[in-house]
């Protein structure tokens, strides 16, 4: 097969897992997104909306108690964020 036909399958591939996704956690663009305590009935979206870039919503879901979020970046690879330490 051509090269050509990988490339585009890649490129459709990479584009659908950064649609939203709604969950209690969540993986986009390389980047773990979950609720660190049980959410009950919480749920986030999150999309890519630049190469180090994210858009993430939380909707609580009438939940009473604070919502931590626990935010994992890529250590390495081709994914992985760049960062001032």
């Amino acid at each position: 097969m051509k090269p050509r036909f990988f490339i585009r399958c890649w490129v459709g591939l990479l584009g659908a897992s950064m649609m939203f996704d709604s969950a209690t956690g969540t993986e986009v663009a390389g980047v773990k997104l979950t609720f660190v305590d049980d959410s009950g009935q919480a749920t986030l979206s999150a999309k890519a909306i630049g190469k180090y870039a994210l858009q993430i919503e939380i909707d609580s879901a009438k939940e009473r108690t604070p919502l931590t979020l626990q935010v994992e970046l890529p250590k390495t690879g081709r994914d992985v964020w760049p960062f001032n330490e």
